[in-house]
């Protein structure tokens, strides 16, 4: 009797084993949420399709629950790469006539047969989902909240980058207010410049890059920038003494792709004339 009941849970396991490997997905995060979704407006989010086996597999994507009609997807059908993944956009847009509660639904990622799936002669393989969960207001909130500020040192005639990353906290689409001053040692604030960026959607991220001119600034000298980031007039991040220099360029660097046309010509010159006196002698 006991051997019997071992063998059974080995053929199970071994079963279970096969249909795992078999789908071979998984899907991060597991619990996807939506805090203070405003009514009537998109948030977004993603939703990662992971494959860690070898063989590329088709999958289907669909959303049951609450929120179906809410939800839309970037892909609904979507080959996800051996030890790959795939990236899914969520997009909520709660109704307006919805009372304030929290709503849930599934986002389900199916293997299906094909040619790529190891088994396709069993149809529809096993999946996996990730659960979504929504609580929606009719109350507008404005936040952000920045990742980093960041520079680096710049030759003379190419702009100046800064690099600000930001991502909408709040439930309305923002774009941040940016202002930039440029300091010199001994000479105070040689530049600055404000701008208002691109509005993005709420939850989601940006990086965003400002330039400024080069031009007229000294070279192999330090400069600080000084940035400030903003959104509906408030101040959330503020970073200032962010070190550079504007370089000189080299003559490799200026002169280059001349230089290498001269020696090309030499070149061609140099072979031509021996060419011609090789033909000359043997006359």
């Amino acid at each position: 009797m006991m051997k019997k009941l071992l063998s059974g849970s080995v053929l199970m396991f071994v079963l279970f084993s096969v249909l795992v490997t078999a789908s071979g997905l998984g899907v991060a995060p597991a619990n996807l949420k939506f805090e203070n979704a405003l009514k009537g407006v998109t948030t977004e989010k993603k939703i990662e399709i992971q494959n860690p086996g070898d063989q590329a597999i088709s999958v289907s994507i669909g959303v049951t629950g609450d929120m179906k009609d809410w939800i839309k997807l970037s892909l609904d059908r979507i080959e996800v790469p051996g030890k790959g993944s795939v990236d899914v956009i969520v997009l909520l847009t709660p109704p307006s006539d919805k009372a304030n509660l929290e709503y849930s639904s599934n986002i389900n990622i199916r293997a299906e047969s094909g040619g790529n799936v190891e088994g396709s002669g069993m149809g529809l393989l096993p999946g996996i989902s990730s659960v979504v969960t929504a609580t929606i207001t009719d109350e507008e909130i404005v936040d952000g909240e920045v990742s980093k500020i960041i520079t680096r040192d710049t030759y003379y005639g190419d702009p100046i980058k800064i690099l600000i990353g930001f991502t909408n906290k709040g439930n309305i689409p923002i774009g941040p207010d940016i202002i930039v001053e440029i300091e010199k040692r001994g000479s105070g604030i040689v530049d600055s410049v404000e701008k208002k960026l691109e509005e993005i959607k709420p939850y989601s991220s940006k990086d965003y890059e400002i330039e400024i001119e080069s031009d007229g600034k000294e070279t192999d000298v330090f400069y600080r920038a000084n940035v400030g980031v903003l959104i509906d007039g408030r101040v959330i991040e503020q970073k200032d003494g962010i070190m550079f220099k504007v370089l000189e360029k080299t003559i490799s660097e200026k002169e280059g792709p001349k230089v290498w046309v001269g020696v090309l010509i030499a070149v061609i010159i140099v072979v031509s004339g021996f060419i011609v006196f090789y033909f000359l002698m043997r006359k």
